[in-house]
């Protein structure tokens, strides 16, 4: 008769779980007592575990050894209160440790591509560098309220969704920790200075501290999810096509603290409505607005004096544009394929239509 439940009760006296104690057996759904403080090694290996629980009451206590469930193939969810051997282990810090590996770069080789779920109790602070680094088959990954700190590539490599509900900082100051699979709405600290969430097609907003000085190329593109940016004064540039692709974002505010606004930097943005380009802005970059057929107004400001080759090209919605009379110069099919533009009135100041 093969063994399908542990034999003790949740609220037991046991303390210890020793090595191989539960290996190659047919448990298929493990609650850990709440005083447990030592899983030993390859506690649960090759069982046929499905789901698993291990509590945070001991969490501070608790030590859980190298491969605990090392080659348990029929794993779809686990809660774990952290990340690692222990309690905010500052050494042991990636996931795969409790499945076998021996460091972050066998993550993918160890975790189970069976487990789908992984739950972290709220009482961490950080999930640490290189977390769940290259892990691709996880589906959902539950981060706690408590978690403040994101580190070193931390969800690098992974497609798994997940969402940050608290303020967040990152090492390194880049986003690119934080994984494409991240959902909702993102507040960053000012220890952020770099922005990167290309394919991030879950994101519907984000919070851009002052410590920003620039949007960088390719920053936003194709978050097909976000609805809405606010960019804050201290950004001075966007890069070529930050927010190229972002299919749902229906509004951006363009702060006058902005110069330049680069090539293809909003392209195919098709629910953006309106846009108001301010004075400190010298040139709309070619393409900038190309096929974004939903955008009806746009405002130029006095001080913008170049708009480039396909500026605004395939803007089938555009109804009205305000013109400054500090425009110098249209470039090549500025604004071809416009079929709702009724008029513009073109300043006395320009020198060149193409």
């Amino acid at each position: 008769m093969s063994l399908d439940h542990l034999p003790v009760s949740e609220s037991s006296g046991v303390k210890g779980i020793f090595d191989y104690a539960f290996a190659y057996t047919g448990l298929t759904e493990l609650t850990v007592p709440d005083g447990v403080i030592d899983i030993g090694k390859h506690a649960f290996s090759g069982s046929l575990l499905e789901k698993v629980y291990i509590p945070s009451a001991k969490s501070e206590e608790l030590i859980i050894g190298i491969g605990a469930f090392e080659d348990c193939a029929k794993l779809e969810e686990i809660t774990v209160p952290f990340i690692g051997a222990s309690f905010e282990d500052e050494e042991i810090t990636w996931f795969g440790y409790i499945f076998g590996a021996g460091g972050y770069e066998a993550n993918s080789t160890y975790v189970p591509e069976s487990l789908k779920v992984v739950n972290i109790i709220d009482g961490i602070t950080a999930i640490p560098d290189f977390a769940f680094y290259n892990i691709d088959s996880i589906e959902e990954i539950s981060v706690p309220h408590s978690v403040v700190y994101v580190g070193y590539y931390a969800f690098s490599g992974t497609k798994a969704k997940h969402e940050f509900t608290n303020t967040i900082s990152i090492k390194h100051q880049s986003t690119d920790s934080l994984g494409s699979g991240l959902m909702g709405n993102l507040v960053l600290d000012d220890s952020v200075s770099d922005l990167y969430f290309y394919d991030f097609s879950y994101l519907e907003s984000v919070y851009i501290p002052n410590s920003v000085t620039n949007i960088g190329s390719s920053a936003f593109r194709n978050c097909t999810s976000l609805e809405s940016i606010e960019i804050p004064n201290s950004v001075t540039s966007i890069g070529d096509a930050a927010f190229s692709g972002c299919s749902s974002l229906k509004a951006v505010e363009i702060p006058e603290s902005v110069t330049e606004i680069s090539f293809r930097t909003f392209e195919y943005c098709p629910s953006l409505e309106k846009v108001n380009i301010p004075a400190s802005v010298n040139n709309v970059g070619e393409y900038a607005f190309l096929g974004c057929k939903s955008l009806k107004i746009v405002t130029i400001s006095e001080g913008v004096a170049s708009i480039g080759t396909g500026a605004f090209d395939d803007c089938t919605s555009l109804e009205s544009i305000s013109l400054p009379s500090s425009l110098l110069n249209i470039d090549n099919h500025a604004f071809s394929y416009c079929s709702s533009l009724q008029s513009k009135v073109l300043p006395d100041a320009l020198t060149s239509v193409e």
